[in-house]
């Protein structure tokens, strides 16, 4: 396709209530809701006609070999022409950073599908326990059911999965790799991936994270003994942790099922929450707050 114009949408957003934007100290600002604020417009010379929505995961390789992953999350037609609204995967990690999103460039450019429901048999039951979205596996624990070298049973819940438990089968093994060696060094997840590659499927886990400890000798009486003392001031010992792992295979199946005992748990929650907030109505700017941060 060729694309003849790109621009940020912000500009083009019609109902800006939808929209919250936090102003940072250095004068920039960062989006936490509505992801039509966080998007690319792209023209291009025909209509698009492929499949939109947050179910349906894209690559987009351009003239200058840039390439960017992410959604589909609208089209239409304008004053100039046939557009999309193309949501970059690492959107809000940029926001985060406070770094410029890849500009893209006028010229040719190719479309990949790389994800959607009908490429792995039963996904469609998560998609739509999932509004539509593929979820995040963010805190996921993994449970190893079978293993063999020709295909395995996987099953994934907890974390931001809530009460859905995932259990994935994995067909006709033709290759893995893990930073850890080994499968069994992932107890828990910060993602899991799922894409189509050129002949085959791919798994891909991660579990990256960061910790901070407190120097080596420190005294942490200091915090009992002094209240008004400045916690900046100490120099914590930074470690990143990161483990991958890729499980490329010919086919992959999928069975959701409802971990009801999680689900009565989060009911119960919830509810006492709603209880807490008829008595304290400060808890319920405590809990849109959270929300803006989840759909962040």
């Amino acid at each position: 396709m060729q694309v003849i114009r790109a621009e940020d949408n912000k500009s083009f957003i019609q109902n800006k209530s939808h929209t919250i934007v936090t102003d940072n100290k250095d004068g920039t600002g960062t989006v936490q809701r509505n992801i039509s604020a966080v998007s690319d417009r792209i023209w291009l010379d025909e209509e698009f006609l492929g499949n939109y929505g947050m179910a349906y995961k894209y690559k987009l390789k351009f003239a200058n070999q840039l390439c960017q992953e992410g959604f589909v999350v609208e089209k239409g037609k304008d004053e100039y022409g046939n557009y999309l609204l193309f949501l970059n995967s690492n959107a809000f990690m940029y926001l985060h950073n406070k770094e410029e999103r890849p500009h893209i460039p006028c010229g040719p450019a190719e479309m990949s599908l790389i994800l959607a429901p009908e490429m792995i048999e039963g996904s469609d039951e998560l998609v739509k326990g999932f509004k539509g979205s593929w979820p995040g596996f963010h805190e996921a624990k993994i449970r190893i059911i079978e293993k063999s070298r020709e295909s395995m049973i996987l099953e994934f819940h907890g974390g931001f999965l809530g009460d859905k438990v995932v259990r994935l089968f994995v067909e006709n093994i033709i290759s893995q790799s893990y930073d850890q060696n080994c499968l069994e060094s992932f107890a828990e997840l910060t993602n899991l991936e799922f894409r189509k590659a050129e002949t085959h499927m791919e798994v891909m886990l991660f579990n990256d994270y960061t910790t901070y400890r407190l120097p080596e000798g420190f005294d942490d009486s200091v915090f009992k003994n002094d209240p008004e003392f400045d916690t900046n001031t100490i120099e914590r010992v930074i470690e990143e942790y990161q483990n991958h792992g890729v499980i490329s295979c010919e086919k992959l199946k999928m069975m959701v099922t409802i971990d009801e005992e999680q689900k009565r748990e989060d009911e119960e929650s919830f509810k006492k929450f709603l209880e807490e907030c008829q008595k304290n109505p400060f808890s319920l700017d405590t809990w849109n707050n959270s929300i803006n941060k989840a759909e962040r």
